[in-house]
């Protein structure tokens, strides 16, 4: 049955996740721009230049997830990186799916009655037709689907526990995964614990003495200890630094200002899935059936369990806060522990005893109950994703973007002595790609920016790094702006105060010494089917004089009271 369950739930997650891939994503093999800066990284050290972002440059950490980094390098020197990815990751968010049903079917003791029951249906319902879950854990490429995996297999092995008779196999599945943990993501330094301390709270609740507590929790928290000394000892050694450069990039705001973006953050994720309030309604009425038995003393295995779901959830809804949330749609920081979020709500032991209900597929009234919110859940996550252009659809057009410049620009200095140092806010694809140097402007994959001392804090999430100090010390050949259709289209919105550049960069385009140093260009190529729209430096400028290059100047307008005058042509004078 076991198996039957296992194919049945691959064979639905795959359709699923192809008809995504298909019809609302376009098929993108690529993932996102972010998970190219992995395919960076994994590229370099395949090919034995070590964890750096250009080939020859210094050795930075500008990923955020050790173990996906080693995955990709592996998957790199197998064969095709994207497809082994993706297949990796599909494989493993089955597992773990299939793993959590058949926890949540199974009676307090024993094995489940049927292949899938109504419980596991139900879940695998909303995993399916909830928006994020699949696309942030399969389709993105990042390490978002090793972290759930690794996060739900955790809380299965520790709630298993609760069923049966602690045992040293468990202690050693705990010193696996737990590890697996910390080289994923930093995040893990506040998973762990809690982790560990669930794992202490189940023996106690199992009446161990305290001797028998410290002999099965000392192994797991020997391990953690271990792996933690090795992966922060390896960071200060090889990086200089004892966290990934994406910690200090993105700047760190105020305790305050993180608690705003978080509320922020979790009023977007209830906006765009409307069943997040119920859930919290549900576990907060189960947090008072279980306080009702803490005050007789009197608490049951499937409370204990059900308490322990509580608390992990309660975690995953309150780390948006501390760290501020990020950028992206479909809540990526929420959408790991999602299934376990889905565990408390329908896990039968519980509610079977309090609401006195039998969930079970073969009862006429809980099937039309099923049939109806399966409807009702189709219906309410079209209206946000599945026949409408996802949120996070711009994503993927940023690292397609990105990949397509690389060779854009690999073809328009093709016949250069070299290739000119490009700098961007674009760090991902344009990088895996282009071959010459790139500056991440933004600081994730530079550690002068990441810990410049007069770092801005404030600006869009994860985009306030940029320092323009550091620019004009670096002085990048050109500032990337953008390839066009055509020479008509070259456009300078340079005091635009919702242009996403202008603020990113600070309005630098406008200080004289920028305007010194730098010339808003076209530069012609490929008998005129190539023009690329950038700031060139003079220094730059006059090489590509040297070679005999088309370069058009365009003048920049001052005037910017008039809108006419703003959305008109801007001449261009051969320079």
């Amino acid at each position: 049955m076991k198996q039957i369950r296992f194919g049945l739930i691959f064979f639905i997650l795959a359709v699923v996740s192809f008809l995504r891939w298909w019809f609302i994503y376009d098929q993108p093999i690529h993932g996102i721009d972010d998970a190219n800066i992995y395919f960076v990284y994994a590229k370099n050290l395949a090919e034995g230049h070590g964890f750096v972002y250009n080939v020859g440059g210094e050795h930075v950490e500008g990923f955020t997830s050790m173990l996906w980094t080693l995955l990709l390098t592996l998957f790199y020197l197998l064969g095709p990186m994207e497809w082994l990815s993706l297949v990796f990751n599909f494989t493993l968010v089955s597992y773990s799916i299939y793993r959590l049903t058949l926890f949540a079917d199974s009676p307090e003791e024993g094995e489940p009655s049927s292949f899938i029951g109504f419980p596991g249906a139900l879940i695998l319902l909303f995993i399916c037709f909830i928006p994020g879950y699949l696309d942030w854990t399969i389709l993105t490429h990042m390490e978002t689907g090793l972290w759930s995996a690794l996060l739900i297999l955790t809380t299965l092995q520790l709630l298993q526990q609760f069923r049966q008779a602690a045992d040293k196999q468990n202690s050693r599945r705990l010193m696996i995964l737990l590890p697996l943990l910390l080289f994923t993501r930093p995040e893990s330094l506040l998973w762990i614990p809690l982790f560990l301390l669930i794992q202490v709270g189940q023996l106690y609740f199992r009446q161990f003495s305290f001797r028998s507590i410290i002999r099965y929790t000392w192994p797991p928290v020997a391990a953690v200890l271990v792996s933690a000394l090795v992966l922060f000892g390896f960071r200060l050694f090889y990086f200089g630094y004892p966290f990934p450069n994406t910690f200090y990039a993105k700047v760190t705001d105020s305790v305050g200002r993180n608690i705003v973006s978080g509320a922020y953050y979790m009023l977007r994720h209830v906006k765009e899935n409307p069943f997040v309030p119920a859930f919290v309604l549900l576990l907060g009425l189960a947090l008072f059936f279980i306080g009702q038995e803490l005050y007789r003393k009197r608490l049951r295995t499937s409370s204990a369990i059900e308490l322990s779901i509580i608390s992990l959830s309660a975690l995953n809804f309150i780390f948006p806060f501390y760290s501020g949330g990020d950028h992206f749609y479909l809540s990526r920081f929420l959408q790991p522990m999602y299934p376990i979020l889905l565990l408390g709500v329908f896990y039968p032991p519980f509610w079977r005893r309090y609401l006195h209900l039998k969930l079970q597929l073969k009862n006429r009234h809980q099937l039309s109950f099923f049939l109806l919110a399966a409807s009702l859940l189709i219906l309410t996550s079209t209206r946000f994703s599945l026949l409408n252009t996802s949120s996070i659809q711009k994503e993927f057009d940023v690292g397609i973007y990105g990949r397509r410049t690389g060779h854009q620009l690999n073809q328009l200095f093709a016949d250069s002595d070299s290739f000119p140092v490009v700098g961007t806010y674009t760090a991902g694809g344009l990088a895996y790609v282009y071959k010459g140097k790139v500056i991440d402007l933004m600081g994730l994959n530079n550690t002068a920016i990441a810990h410049a001392p007069d770092k801005k804090k404030g600006g869009y999430k994860n985009h306030s790094a940029f320092n323009k100090r550091l620019f004009y010390e670096f002085s990048p050949d050109i500032l990337h702006i953008d390839f066009l259709d055509s020479l008509q289209e070259a456009r300078l919105n340079e005091h635009d105060k919702e242009d996403f550049q202008n603020q990113i960069y600070q309005f630098i385009f406008l200080d004289d010494k920028f305007r010194q140093l730098y010339k808003p260009v076209v530069i012609a190529g490929d008998k005129g089917k190539l023009w690329y729209q950038a700031y060139v430096h003079t220094r730059f400028l006059e090489e590509l004089k040297q070679e005999g290059r088309k370069i058009y100047l365009i003048p920049r307008t001052e005037d910017t009271s008039s809108k006419d005058d703003e959305q008109s042509l801007i001449r261009l004078s051969l320079k």
